[in-house]
């Protein structure tokens, strides 16, 4: 309600007096940005289009991410959630919780079943991705954002960079493809001398033979890829930049990759080896990737697969054994396509709801609606016609975290025009005098209001570095900023 910029319309700079009436002041600080007033409430449009920002911002000071990670919820196998629950309660626990007994356990206190899934995912990026033991490699920074599924239970996905990774487009080839057999499997571990590992990628890592609905999103057999193709090694496989840049293959080695592909996708004994699986298709492995790589649309990571491997999707050991439950972890190919859908990607319903926001907000323009009202009006939309599961419900109202990050990002309103935070519309309507000191500091005026032993560093170095503390300070460590603009600290 107290936004605005320096200058009207006409160019005419904006002073005291102008705020002495109700109709200048609608005319001043009417900016075309009701919809972002959600950008503070958790789960917005406007509060994840804030969020894609700031990850935007870590990515080009920070680099290109090294893994993307998804990580999903199994309150099956976490009978820990329902035994908390009933001792809560003061009731029984049985040996074993059928399906609608779980059920009924879980919507009695699905608080604390909420909860015991935050603090799940606490252990999981401090005290295991980021762990001295480095699963993944040398964790230095990291987000993840929460999503909820169609039944109702979070899931999250997450990014992590990782220090001196092999970086894609800068690195050898051999390089990446030795650190991703490192970090990632796709392998069935033995059930003699892996056991645990064995039962959780049994149970949870197996992609469904019968495939589910998701799968068949856009006509497909199963978007996912699943069965994917055995392999020797692990290799990426990129777009050819024209047509004479690849060893095209012939058509004989699309027709062996083809029934390779269809002998295992409707084969159930997947007991041969590697060799004998192209042997029987008569391809090699070097047809295979040649194949793969003039049909590829995008850049994609084949993994080492053995033929029982075929419906095992992508899985760290050490994280599946902690988490317990099914991941995927991937190295990041594509940047851009990876922030999109970690952070843009948002359910159907919320998509609805923003095109519904910005619909309400252009009728209320039309109708000539008041600022406050025009934010009631939103505001109230938002309320009844957002569908949201129990689980999300206390997300939001116990304030738990459904994104973070490693890093704080600070925009900086570089442009002289910029929107600008009024003072107090009731301080500035009791001014005597006609003056154009009417706006809050910014992060600019902070800058050029800095002591001279600070003249000498960057406005990057000095929102990143330093904060402001208020206007009075008398901590030994403050600066006094000039101009009465407060004080700042480091750190």
């Amino acid at each position: 309600m107290r936004k605005g910029s320096k200058r009207t319309s006409a160019g005419r700079i904006i002073t005291s007096s102008m705020f002495q009436n109700k109709e200048s002041i609608h005319q001043i600080l009417s900016k075309d940005d009701g919809y972002y007033f959600m950008k503070k409430i958790r789960g917005t449009p406007a509060y994840w289009e804030c969020s894609m920002r700031d990850l935007f911002a870590m990515v080009r000071q920070l680099g290109i991410p090294t893994w993307f990670c998804s990580a999903s919820a199994a309150d099956r196998r976490w009978t820990v959630i329902d035994e908390a629950i009933l001792q809560q309660q003061g009731k029984a626990i049985p040996k074993n919780i059928d399906w609608a007994t779980h059920c009924q356990i879980i919507a009695s206190n699905p608080v604390t079943a909420t909860r015991m899934f935050e603090h799940r995912v606490q252990a999981f990026i401090k005290d295991v991705s980021l762990s001295p033991a480095q699963p993944i490699g040398h964790v230095i920074d990291y987000f993840y954002r929460v999503e909820f599924q169609q039944r109702g239970w979070p899931h999250i996905h997450c990014l992590f960079w990782v220090k001196d990774a092999p970086l894609y487009g800068n690195s050898n080839t051999d390089e990446i493809v030795a650190f991703i057999d490192k970090h990632v499997s796709c392998k069935m571990p033995s059930a003699t001398t892996e056991p645990k590992l064995h039962e959780k990628v049994l149970h949870v890592q197996m992609h469904s033979k019968n495939h589910s609905r998701s799968c068949r999103k856009g006509n497909r057999t199963c978007r996912f890829n699943f069965p994917r193709l055995p392999s020797k090694t692990t290799f990426i496989s990129k777009p050819a930049v024209d047509a004479d840049s690849v060893n095209n293959p012939t058509p004989g080695y699309s027709n062996a990759v083809k029934k390779l592909w269809d002998s295992f996708h409707h084969d159930t004994d997947h007991s041969l080896t590697i060799d004998e699986a192209f042997q029987r298709a008569g391809i090699t492995q070097q047809q295979l990737q040649d194949c793969v790589t003039a049909n590829t649309q995008k850049e994609t990571m084949w993994l080492r697969r053995e033929p029982s491997d075929i419906w095992v999707n992508n899985y760290n050991p050490i994280l599946l054994m902690a988490w317990d439950a099914n991941m995927d972890i991937q190295f990041v190919l594509d940047a851009y396509s990876c922030l999109m859908y970690i952070v843009s990607y948002i359910s159907e319903a919320e998509r609805e709801m923003g095109d519904l926001l910005k619909t309400a907000q252009k009728e209320a323009r039309e109708g000539n609606l008041n600022a406050m009202d025009e934010l009631r009006k939103l505001g109230s939309l938002y309320l009844h016609h957002r569908e949201v599961s129990v689980m999300e419900s206390v997300y939001r109202v116990t304030g738990m975290h459904m994104k973070q990050c490693s890093r704080q990002a600070i925009f900086i309103p570089t442009d002289p025009d910029s929107q600008r935070l009024s003072l107090p519309l009731q301080q500035l309507q009791n001014k005597q005098e006609d003056t154009d000191e009417i706006w809050m500091p910014n992060m600019i005026d902070k800058y050029l209001g800095r002591p001279k032993e600070l003249a000498n560093i960057c406005l990057a170095t000095f929102a990143s570095e330093y904060r402001y503390i208020g206007q009075q300070n008398n901590a030994t460590d403050s600066i006094l900023l000039t101009t009465g603009l407060g004080t700042i600290k480091k750190g």
